[in-house]
């Protein structure tokens, strides 16, 4: 058994495909977007900083950096907002009678940085309600962009 899984191992790495659970952690800084020397924040942007952090550092794959300079990755927030409804809920009241309650949906927008390469994240909380489930969800993408391109990442 054990060395079938080193077999499997060696055949991953000689591919490329080293699940990024084995690699280094990737260095990573979280962050408000800077305009002319401005901090471009307001609580919001600041509590969905926190809490991203808080769901990155969860994660054994990366480390957390305290500037961009410092990191492989720089992911920059933007903004969070509520683009629209994601349906409603039936409330009844009394006999006869029900109110459709709208169930809002919450986002993070984002902008991941590698070098010279930028994409914009919009990350929806996926009905959780709760801007944490937003910030989960902006982890889980920011992850699924690093494992498809751990091979341009530094070992």
């Amino acid at each position: 058994m054990k060395n079938s899984v080193a077999l499997a191992i060696f055949v991953i790495q000689l591919a490329g495909m080293m699940p990024l659970d084995a690699q280094a952690p990737v260095s990573i800084y979280v962050g408000p977007h800077m305009r002319d020397g401005f901090v471009d924040v307001d609580q919001g942007i600041l509590d969905s900083i926190a809490d991203i952090k808080n769901e990155l550092q969860k994660m054994r794959r990366y480390t957390l950096a305290a500037t961009p300079e410092q990191a492989t990755i720089a992911l920059v927030v933007l903004s969070r907002h509520s683009p629209g409804d994601s349906g409603g809920v039936g409330i009844p009241i009394g006999a006869g009678m029900t109110v459709i309650a709208p169930i809002k949906r919450l986002a993070i927008e984002s902008i991941l940085k590698f070098g010279t390469y930028e994409r914009r994240l919009l990350s929806e909380d996926e009905g959780g309600g709760t801007w944490r489930a937003a910030a989960k969800r902006t982890a889980q993408d920011l992850t699924a962009w690093v494992t498809a391109n751990h091979h341009m990442l530094p070992k």
